[in-house]
């Protein structure tokens, strides 16, 4: 069998993307947040994967499947929501249009950790097919149960060790600052048709 998972989450994270925004935005304020609030993600939790894993030895199945959600089973909006949820947080994700960041120096992914921009090269990124591991029997918990377990593992203790030679993710403080500043001298911002999607979606 061939298990390919997509991007994971959960307790005992070693790469430490949601871990940076449950972190960040545990410290309140406004909060850089990327995009489209909308965009859906596909991410699997890794208890979920490892059951999975575990079922199909068991009952010695092959196949070649990818163990994610069939789904987006969140967006960046959603998620940023249950980090200041189950933080209690008074945290305010402030939506930035994505030229802007750039025009900035803002980096995808490394630097606001999960976030993708539109592009030929991440076109389908978050769009993988799990048909057939769902077929197969993976079952998902809701998203909303992973954040709130992570953080949960933080606040006991829990700390990203990612592997030698990987760089940290996340965004400086002082950039973080400097960005929110130029997004908050200019005139009103945000893309209609963004926030539009999101408030009808949520």
């Amino acid at each position: 069998m061939i298990a390919r998972a997509g991007l994971i989450v959960g307790p005992h994270d070693n790469v430490g993307q949601l871990p940076w925004w449950l972190t960040r935005i545990a410290q309140g304020g406004q909060v850089l947040a990327p995009g489209n609030p909308a965009r859906g993600l596909q991410l699997i939790d890794v208890r979920d994967l490892s059951a999975f894993v575990l079922d199909q030895a068991e009952t010695h199945a092959g196949g070649i499947h990818n163990v994610v959600p069939d789904a987006p089973n969140t967006t960046m909006g959603r998620l940023l929501d249950h980090c200041v949820q189950v933080t209690g947080s008074n945290a305010t994700p402030v939506w930035m249009d994505e030229d802007f960041l750039f025009s900035h120096g803002v980096a995808p992914w490394g630097e606001l950790p999960l976030w993708l921009p539109d592009g030929p090269d991440t076109a389908g990124f978050w769009a993988v097919s799990g048909a057939s591991a769902t077929a197969a029997g993976l079952r998902t918990r809701p998203f909303g149960e992973s954040v709130q377990d992570v953080w949960q593992w933080l606040r006991a203790g829990g700390e990203v060790r990612p592997a030698p030679g990987v760089l940290p993710f996340g965004l400086s403080h002082e950039k973080e600052q400097q960005v929110l500043a130029a997004w908050n001298s200019r005139p009103a911002a945000y893309h209609p048709e963004a926030v539009k999607a999101y408030a009808c979606e949520a």
